[in-house]
């Protein structure tokens, strides 16, 4: 989800996307965190929901670092 998502909320006036790999393994990263803490009690639904909202956590918390200026090169916060 944050490798379609991520170029258009990072670049949105640009003519074409380009895509990045660090950003998708990234966000399966974030998308795992989520879901860590409750996976033995959720539903298979649920789960596919929770995943992709940690996703995009991910994708509109890189927008704020890049926002506030915050250096981090990794993207690992």
């Amino acid at each position: 989800m944050s490798l379609l998502i991520k170029p258009k909320i990072m670049n949105p006036e640009a003519p074409f996307n380009v895509y990045d790999p660090v950003a998708a393994c990234n966000g399966i990263l974030a998308g795992l965190v989520a879901i860590t803490g409750c996976c033995h009690n959720t539903d298979v639904w649920a789960c596919i929901l929770i995943g992709g909202t940690g996703g995009a956590v991910y994708v509109f918390a890189c927008k704020l670092e890049h926002k506030l200026r915050i250096d981090d090169p990794l993207e690992a916060s």
